[in-house]
């Protein structure tokens, strides 16, 4: 039995400090990219936090834990983006440096399409998407800049201009806005992206 937990105690203890490795060593992270939406981005500059998602993440590349730690998730690939909302005006690509923030948070490879369940003792982390177990706090510091992409979800921009002046309002979001003035979505880009100035961070409208 003591042998047991010796050998369990030891392979723990290997696997932490490669995952370490792996991910931290030189803290040569690169870019990390955070997809949002056109009224996420003005939530999070407004809080100056990403918050993280409501579930529990892995705290390694092979174990999964539902000890309610919750994480951020980023992604090294800048086309990897997940859904659209057809009526969303815009996506917005965060791009963090990496580096500058695993000097604060500690981060683990993880794939968004494992529950934990399905073939637990297989290694099923993602090494182009990553994750901290906890917000991100402080985050324009850690922001290099910050990319306006056109939606092509297939909605008309009567429709994409109806849904901000809908959604806005609904979320109590965009304060000091004209929304309800917009008649081009052109019009919101403009004004988002020098919302994103004002705070100090360079805004790209692609």
């Amino acid at each position: 039995m003591e042998n047991d937990k010796l050998k369990k105690f030891i392979k723990t203890t290997i696997r932490e400090y490669l995952n370490e490795q792996m991910l931290n060593e030189g803290k040569q992270v690169g870019e990390l990219y955070h997809w949002t939406t056109f009224i996420g981005i003005y939530m999070i500059l407004e809080d100056n936090r990403i918050k993280s998602a409501n579930r529990s993440v892995r705290d390694d590349a092979t174990t999964f834990n539902y000890d309610d730690k919750y994480g951020v998730s980023f992604t090294r690939d800048k086309q990897f983006h997940g859904w659209k909302n057809r009526h969303y005006p815009m996506e917005v690509c965060i791009v963090i440096d990496g580096d500058k923030l695993s000097n604060n948070y500690k981060l683990f490879p993880y794939n968004d399409f494992f529950d934990g369940n399905d073939k637990p003792n297989k290694k099923e982390a993602d090494e182009m998407e990553t994750r901290t177990n906890r917000d991100v706090d402080d985050v324009i510091k850690y922001i290099k800049r910050i990319e306006l992409y056109h939606n092509d979800g297939g909605a008309s921009e009567k429709e994409q201009l109806d849904y901000i002046k809908w959604f806005a309002p609904y979320k109590n979001v965009l304060k000091g806005f004209n929304y309800q003035n917009y008649t081009s979505v052109d019009e919101y880009k403009n004004e988002l992206c020098n919302y994103i100035k004002s705070k100090n961070v360079q805004c790209i409208i692609k």
